[in-house]
């Protein structure tokens, strides 16, 4: 091998400096290898590069988000679409195949290319699942869905997914909330569907018939986070409260889901610390966030979230405008706001609470369920009276609290998807 002169030299002024440096420093000169970069990934990535340990969905038995909510209801959106599209080609059939392409999209917040997708679908494939995707995907893309609805209920009489997707828009609607008893009543008599069993009884307060159908669910161990959150105000209900502490406690120490973690909240009052990305569109945490205000003395924070409560026709903006008012001695408009939520949520509950020590009325502040006398609302056809009777109670009682019962427990069956999905809510 040819000796480069260059290098030589190079090689031998690099020993002449080493030995410098030892007669200087009076030690061996040692180099030193070069340090290596440590390369750290964003949580994001991480994420991402490790969902599918954790991920493992059978996708045979994906139909609808139903049945997403009814198996999966933790894992999260990018989780899912990620794993759907991924794994879509491993389903043996074409049909099934597409639909999940299209809940992929659903879920991804693309409408447009879901409701395409089902469009197409239903022109060629007569199922009561694919009906329900393609309302699904109208609904949550903001348009009208009353026609087809009507349309899919008389081409599927006895099947659930018509009937389910009637709960879900009135869960939007005061006045078709009100009257949805009625209608799951009539789904009933064509489809002994589970869920709508519970519906029914839980609209109806008849406790003892949702805990059965509550206990059905868990043996089956589907729809684990619903059952959990429908079976505590029955426990109350029932006298059972044994068996409400009991399940609280056991709940607020597992990892949980968003629904769930904001569902104790509500009922507990004990503040969630949990800040997920969630929160932002999800109506509970702004009705919190909006009492946290009214409690600080910051009453026009908490007309703001107030403000983005009742834009989305939401029962817990009304509740904190009629506490704002009542605070302010204008009582008479506040008990017309409380008497026009039993009439929007006929099957109303009402907390009456004790030595309370909050300024803050009509919002139960800091009286969780345990600490409360609990009971069914009094119907009332006239506001005098309404009030006349609210006045005799608050003579006994310190505070109240009105639960739009069972608005929030059925709204966390459809889970946070839905909610991230429909509601345009801001965080300020």
């Amino acid at each position: 091998m040819e000796k480069n002169p260059d290098l030589e030299k190079l090689q031998k002024l690099k020993a002449a400096i080493k030995k410098d440096v030892e007669k200087k420093q009076g030690k061996k000169f040692v180099e030193k290898s070069p340090e290596k970069k440590k390369i750290t990934l964003s949580d994001e990535l991480m994420k991402r590069l490790t969902y599918e340990k954790s991920v493992n969905i059978d996708l045979e038995k994906i139909f609808t988000v139903i049945d997403i909510e009814r198996e999966y209801s933790e894992i999260k959106n990018y989780e899912l679409v990620e794993y759907i599209r991924k794994n879509v080609q491993s389903v043996s059939d074409n049909a099934m195949k597409m639909n999940l392409e299209g809940l992929a999209s659903l879920i991804d917040n693309d409408f447009e290319s879901a409701r395409k997708i089902y469009l197409n679908m239903v022109s060629e494939n007569s199922k009561d699942y694919l009906f329900y995707n393609l309302l699904d995907a109208m609904f949550l893309g903001g348009d009208n869905v009353e026609k087809p609805l009507f349309e899919f209920v008389k081409k599927f009489p006895k099947s659930p997914y018509p009937y389910i997707m009637s709960v879900k828009i009135s869960l939007t609607d005061n006045k078709k909330f009100a009257n949805i008893a009625r209608l799951i009543g009539i789904g009933l008599k064509m489809s002994q569907d589970e869920n709508l069993m519970l519906f029914y009884h839980l609209m109806n307060r008849d406790f003892q018939s949702a805990l059965k159908i509550n206990t059905i669910l868990y043996r089956k161990n589907s729809f684990k986070d619903f059952q959990n959150i429908n079976r505590l105000i029955p426990y109350k209900m029932e006298k059972d409260l044994s068996s409400l502490r009991m399940n609280i406690d056991n709940l607020s120490k597992r990892e949980k889901h968003h629904c769930l973690n904001q569902y104790l909240q509500l009922i507990t009052k004990e503040k969630n610390k949990d800040r997920r990305e969630e929160n932002f569109t999800c109506p509970l945490s702004v009705f919190f966030k909006a009492k946290e205000h009214l409690v600080n003395g910051e009453e026009e924070k908490a007309k703001w979230y107030s403000e983005q409560l009742k834009r989305i026709n939401d029962p817990f903006g009304k509740m904190i405008t009629a506490s704002m008012l009542y605070s302010e001695n204008y009582k008479s408009a506040a008990y017309n706001i409380w008497f026009d939520l039993t009439k929007m949520y006929p099957n109303s509950l009402i907390m009456w609470i004790k030595n309370s020590k909050s300024e803050v009325k009509g919002l139960g502040i800091g009286a969780g369920i345990m600490d409360v006398s609990m009971e069914k609302m009094t119907s009332f056809s006239d506001l005098a009276d309404f009030q006349a009777y609210m006045e005799k109670m608050l003579a006994v009682y310190s505070d109240f609290e009105i639960s739009p019962y069972p608005f929030e427990e059925i709204r966390c069956f459809f889970g946070y998807r839905f909610c991230s999905r429909y509601y345009k809510l801001e965080e300020k």
